[in-house]
């Protein structure tokens, strides 16, 4: 089956979800308050719940255990009478039309607080980097998002996110909504559908938003195509596409939880950032696997206790190991009747251990003609990283992350690539001011930087100092 026929099996599939969900009626009983599936983990939710920030992230808008699971689970908290919602929602129709379905609407709800939130980012820069025009620099504001999220259903919930910055100005970052389809086959939590522009997630060891402690993406995530230039006969000199698939992209997904500590995804994306039609006949597949040893399962359970473990100086750590991979497989248009394949996977590691993290990660791809010439020329990259997190207290945390790029041409048919290794260090500093209010003190120092070294420029070291603030 081609990734053009798996468009049209993916499609299909949505509509019978919709039914799916619709009709569950009998499907057992409905979950109750404490299992209700609300959108992603921002202040709206202390305002649902009434608890704090840390109730489910380490330094936000890093996850903690517990705000993994949360996601993980539909967005719903484990059982536990301390994360019962205060604030009840508002019916969309009586209990009892649920009884009476397909004869009667089924019933949803509306939260009883307004479900939006604002995050405010200031950067403040120094660099190094003699191609830029200045030596320090004020982003004030860096970023400004207005987030929402709403729980539509036990089972539906939407989550969207508009972002303006001075670079691109105003974005829809996410914009999907969730649902769950309960096949009595199925255990419960083991099939979600996602539909809309999303977070494909493809790492969450890695992911600049679940959990991005600092400030920078990894090179991987971040190659700036102006740095991978080919050296063609010809004479000309084209930029190649950004080596790795976007990060966020229209996308259905299908994903869940099975036998508690094993997660997954698989789903068809477009293969391009934007909302628009999309630019050729076929869609980009990619899945992930995770399993979780030890501590708080994907669910949110413990082995022993079937509890959420109690909160202790205003944070909730872990201890366990998590292996993760990721693949992705796509199609983009260069040029007109020019496509370029591209393939990609990744592994990652993480061990916990209280206030300490320790994790590494490596990933592959290749792309079969990313300049769209004649003859052909493919190009072959990896990546390795690894990070330490140390919370010195609740409140403060020491990060440090190391990571190597190399590119390399596969059939070069006389052609060369400017040189893009490169290797770097990024120590950093978060400091919690309030729950809600992070100070970040972050370093960019370069080891190896093949580029700035053709050009005979010195290494271009920076520094960022980050408030972020988020109600």
């Amino acid at each position: 089956m081609g990734i053009r026929d798996r468009g049209l099996v993916a499609s299909f599939g949505l509509a019978a979800a919709l039914v799916a969900v619709g009709g569950r009626a009998g499907s057992g009983p409905a979950p109750g308050p404490e299992e209700r599936w609300i959108g992603d983990a921002i202040p709206t939710f202390s305002r649902l719940y009434r608890t704090s920030c840390s109730t489910c992230h380490l330094a936000p808008p890093k996850l903690n255990v517990l705000g993994e699971a949360f996601r993980l689970n539909g967005y719903r908290f484990p059982k536990n009478d301390a994360l019962l919602r205060e604030e009840e929602a508002v019916p969309l129709g009586a209990e009892a039309w649920k009884e009476a379905w397909p004869r009667a609407i089924w019933p949803g709800e509306l939260p009883a607080v307004p479900p939006l939130a604002i995050r405010l980012i200031n950067d403040v820069q120094w660099t190094a980097d003699e191609t830029e025009s200045f030596d320090w620099t004020y982003r004030f504001p860096a970023e400004v998002s207005l987030l929402s999220a709403v729980a539509l259903d036990d089972r539906i919930s939407a989550f969207a996110e508009v972002e303006w910055s001075p670079e691109d100005e105003v974005e829809v970052g996410q914009a999907r909504v969730r649902f769950e389809i309960p096949l009595r086959f199925l255990p419960e939590r083991s099939l979600y559908l996602g539909v809309g522009k999303q977070n494909l997630r493809l790492l969450s060891f890695a992911d600049p938003q679940l959990d991005r402690i600092a400030h920078e993406r990894l090179l991987w995530q971040d190659v700036d195509q102006e740095e991978l230039r080919l050296l063609a006969v010809d004479g000309s000199s084209p930029a190649a596409e950004e080596v790795a698939p976007p990060l966020v992209q229209p996308a259905i997904s299908f994903e869940g939880i099975v036998a508690r500590r094993w997660s997954y995804a698989v789903g068809l994306a477009q293969g391009a950032a934007n909302l628009g039609p999309d630019e050729n006949h076929a869609k980009d597949l990619y899945w992930r696997v995770a399993l979780k040893l030890g501590g708080l399962a994907f669910d949110g359970t413990y082995d022993e206790v079937e509890t959420v473990p109690p909160v202790g100086q205003g944070q909730l750590f872990d201890r366990g190991v998590v292996l993760e991979h990721f693949g992705y497989r796509g199609r983009a248009t260069i040029r007109e009747g020019v496509q370029d394949e591209n393939r990609t996977w990744g592994v990652a590691a993480r061990w916990m251990s209280g206030p300490l993290e320790v994790g590494a990660g490596y990933v592959r791809g290749q792309r079969d003609d990313p300049w769209g010439i004649d003859p052909p020329v493919g190009l072959e990259w990896e990546s390795a990283f690894g990070r330490l997190e140390w919370f010195a207290w609740p409140w403060l945390a020491a990060s440090l992350k190391a990571e190597t790029f190399r590119a390399s041409l596969d059939r070069p048919n006389g052609a060369a690539l400017t040189s893009a290794d490169r290797t770097r260090v990024l120590p950093g500093l978060v400091a919690l001011i309030r729950p809600n209010i992070r100070a970040v003190a972050e370093g960019s120092l370069w080891l190896e930087h093949d580029s700035a070294d053709a050009a005979g420029l010195a290494l271009p070291h920076d520094l960022w100092l980050r408030l972020d603030v988020a109600f």
